[in-house]
């Protein structure tokens, strides 16, 4: 994946309310890692650079087309923060 780049895969159906409020705030700028800092202690605060987080979204139905999203590349991370989520959906 190019340096840089954050896709996220949500489900149609989640796109708002919680999940959007999230993304919105992880599109801002300002909410990724600065550069280099990201592999440090856990203990030590990560520096926020000037981009944001998240760098785009794909919006796609069924638990398996999420999953392949993420394990061919085309997205980097699957957001379902919802109460009920299972340890698996993560």
């Amino acid at each position: 994946r190019p340096p840089g780049r954050c896709v996220a895969v949500i489900s149609r159906s989640r796109a708002s309310g919680e999940v959007g409020d999230a993304l919105q705030r992880l599109t801002e700028p300002g909410t990724a890692p600065k550069e280099g800092t990201e592999g440090e202690d856990l203990s030590t605060p990560v520096e926020l650079g000037d981009l944001p987080l998240i760098t785009g979204t794909q919006q796609v139905g069924g638990a398996g087309h999420k999953v392949a999203r993420v394990v061919d590349g085309a997205a980097d991370l699957w957001l379902f923060p919802r109460g009920g989520t299972s340890r698996w959906d993560s």
